[in-house]
């Protein structure tokens, strides 16, 4: 294997302009779709007539707890699987986890605030006059 002391391989470095131009651009094709993703499952939840409800029970009680361990242990997951040595398919399926996910979890704190499902912390506050 290919490396330098702090583990990295410098197989990119040593390549040919050739190469690490379509690294570059495979990068930034992966990117684009990725972002084209994100904004297709927010359209997509957005929509969704049920949004307003799964964000009413996702900041019920304490859910809030659940969604916040989801919330960080998700995404945890979704990199594992696309830094993984594994198949291509397991690291989009890693990427595609990791979209879904991050998209899935920001759209419902934002139904929650903006959708007549506001919890008490993100109300705004009142000042007693005085």
């Amino acid at each position: 294997m290919d490396g330098n002391a702090t583990g990295y391989s410098t197989a990119a470095a040593a390549a040919d302009a050739g190469e690490r131009l379509r690294f570059l651009r495979q990068t930034y094709l992966h990117l684009a779709l990725a972002i084209l993703a994100f904004a297709a499952v927010e359209r997509l939840q957005l929509d969704w007539p049920g949004a307003v409800d799964l964000a009413q029970r996702m900041t019920a009680g304490s859910m809030w707890l659940v969604v916040l361990l989801a919330y960080a242990g998700v995404p945890a997951i979704a990199d594992q699987l696309a830094r993984s040595d594994g198949s291509i398919a397991t690291q989009y399926l890693g990427l595609g986890l990791f979209v879904i996910a991050k998209r899935s979890f920001s759209c419902r704190c934002c139904c929650a605030c903006a959708l007549s499902a506001t919890p008490a912390w993100c109300r705004p506050r009142r000042r007693s006059p005085g």
